[in-house]
């Protein structure tokens, strides 16, 4: 794992794009990976680890040693923001995402909170590929449950207080109701 402060790993995590888009955050990667088996794998424009990568053949960059590989989305907004029209060529490394996908990672949510709170109070252990982590999110991480036991916790709670609010609004009127009636009597 790289030497780096957690204030600077904190800077730098960033789940909050889908997974199907943004390039994997390289500090997530190397926590059970060894940074020599990823060096291939970054991302020329944002450094982090390829997802979707290409290789990019440019004239301009003919004299690098090796493949400049860039994540898809990270080339599509490059793109788009500096309406770069060059005559470079760029095309899909498949067996590259095929070891992308079978790099092994921890749940994002459990390695966002161990940033947060070094303490080992681990929520959810699940460690698996990059490809199972869509199903991991989906299906079965801890995380997201307790999220949602949240939701219908707050849920209920509405629920509650509003019958709550009925009750004593029929208290009240019954209250009023009766001591109409007793004036009358």
């Amino acid at each position: 794992m790289s030497i780096e402060s957690v204030e600077e790993k904190k800077e730098k995590v960033n789940f909050g794009v889908s997974f199907d888009e943004s390039c994997f955050n390289k500090n997530w990667i190397i926590e059970l990976n060894e940074e020599k088996e990823i060096n291939d794998m970054i991302c020329f424009i944002c450094k982090e680890i390829a997802n979707y990568p290409l290789e990019i053949i440019c004239p301009e960059h003919e004299n690098m040693n090796k493949s400049l590989i860039v994540g898809k989305n990270c080339l599509k907004k490059f793109l788009n923001d500096y309406n770069n029209n060059n005559d470079c060529k760029y095309h899909n490394m498949e067996l590259l995402q095929l070891q992308i996908n079978n790099l092994i990672v921890k749940c994002p949510y459990q390695f966002q909170k161990d940033l947060e709170t070094p303490k080992n109070d681990q929520i959810c252990n699940f460690k698996g590929s990059i490809k199972e982590i869509k199903d991991h999110l989906n299906n079965y991480c801890l995380f997201k449950k307790n999220q949602y036991n949240q939701v219908y916790y707050f849920i209920y709670l509405y629920i509650y207080i509003f019958i709550i609010i009925i009750i004593i609004f029929f208290i009240i009127i019954i209250g009023r109701i009766k001591s109409i009636i007793e004036k009358r009597l």
